[in-house]
């Protein structure tokens, strides 16, 4: 079904299977390396709907969710005062136990870094089945420098649950406060 310019298919259809002289084979998803299908993605609408929820909580940020959902930009927050505005780009690793290493994602082809661009990256504590107390917000022009290439993709490699984030601490912040810390960062822009 073609909707504006956007197509849609069903991959659940069988003339749309993968692999059937298929016009369409490019609209299945490429295999992410590690996991049939790793927790960011299963968790990656309630990851987003958690990020709306807590910047929701600041009466001075306008919130947008840009459609489709092709770009770097999943959340967009603009500040209603200075009118300065962030873009998000959220991201989940869930985790077990502290010392478990993890990775995330992101893909290189679809990527642009940008001054007002972050990455929130959310941990999913998988035995209490619930977001962690902390994210990480990290500027989009620092992926890069984090990150290491694999193929398509870039890797963060972090320790959700655990102390430390590695070179990762300087942008851990409390998810409960997610909406104050962008609204500083809005504020601190503009003034």
């Amino acid at each position: 079904c073609i909707f504006g310019r956007v197509l849609y298919v069903s991959l659940h259809d069988p003339c749309v299977a993968p692999g059937r002289d298929n016009p369409f084979s490019d609209a299945v998803p490429p295999f992410i390396p590690g996991n049939v299908q790793p927790v960011g993605e299963k968790l990656a609408p309630a990851a987003v709907i958690e990020v709306i929820r807590r910047l929701a909580e600041s009466s001075s940020l306008n919130l947008f969710r840009p459609f489709p959902d092709l770009e770097t930009v999943e959340v967009l927050a603009r500040h209603v005062g200075t009118r300065g505005f962030i873009g998000l780009q959220v991201k989940t690793s869930g985790w077990e136990r502290a010392d478990v290493e993890n990775r995330v994602y992101v893909r290189r082809s679809s990527f642009r870094a940008r001054p007002t661009t972050y990455v929130c990256v959310l941990s999913w504590d998988r035995g209490a089945m619930r977001f962690g107390e902390d994210c990480l917000l990290i500027p989009s022009l620092d992926i890069s420098a984090l990150a290491r290439v694999e193929g398509e993709w870039l890797v963060l490699e972090l320790q959700p649950g655990s102390a430390h984030h590695r070179r990762l601490d300087r942008y851990r912040s409390p998810i409960a406060t997610l909406g104050r810390t962008v609204e500083a960062l809005l504020t601190a822009v503009a003034g």
